[in-house]
C-alpha cells in the first residue's frame, strides 16, 4: 500500500513538473519574441515595455496559483488563456507597421509642419491671333 502511494505521488509530481516546464518554455519563447522585435525594429521600446508588463502579469498569475502548492485545472486554464492573449498582443505589436524611433525622439511628438499653399499664379491673357 505504501509503495502504491509513493508511485501515485511520484506520477503526480512528474506531471506537475512537466506542466511547469511547458509554461516556463512558453514564457521564455514569448520573452525572446519581444527581444527579437526590439532588435529588428518591429517593436518600439514603448510597445516592448507594455508587452513585458503583460508577461509579468502572467508570471504573477502563476505564482499566485502555486501559492498553495497545487495548480487547479481552472487556474491552468486561466493562465493558458492569459498566455494566448499575450501571444496575440506580441503578434499585433510586431506587425502594426510602427517603426522604432531614435531614443532622443521616442515619446516626443513633434508638431506638424504646415506647408503653405502656393498662391495661384496668374497667367497673362493670350494675345489675339493676327492674320
Amino acid at each position: 500500500m505504501k509503495n502504491l502511494f509513493l508511485v501515485i505521488l511520484a506520477t503526480i509530481f512528474v506531471f506537475a513538473t512537466a506542466e511547469a516546464r511547458r509554461d516556463n518554455k512558453r514564457e521564455h519563447k514569448q520573452q525572446n519574441r519581444i527581444k527579437q522585435g526590439v532588435k529588428s525594429g518591429s517593436l518600439t521600446h514603448k510597445e516592448a515595455k507594455k508587452l513585458h508588463k503583460g508577461q509579468k502579469h502572467v508570471d504573477h498569475m502563476q505564482k499566485r496559483a502555486m501559492a498553495d502548492g497545487e495548480m487547479t485545472d481552472k487556474e491552468k486554464a486561466r493562465i493558458e488563456k492569459a498566455q494566448d492573449r499575450q501571444s496575440k498582443h506580441i503578434h499585433k505589436a510586431k506587425h502594426n507597421d510602427k517603426e522604432k524611433q531614435p531614443k532622443e525622439l521616442e515619446g516626443h511628438n513633434p508638431e506638424p509642419i504646415e506647408i503653405p499653399n502656393d498662391p495661384p499664379v496668374e497667367t497673362p491673357p493670350a494675345a489675339a491671333p493676327t492674320e
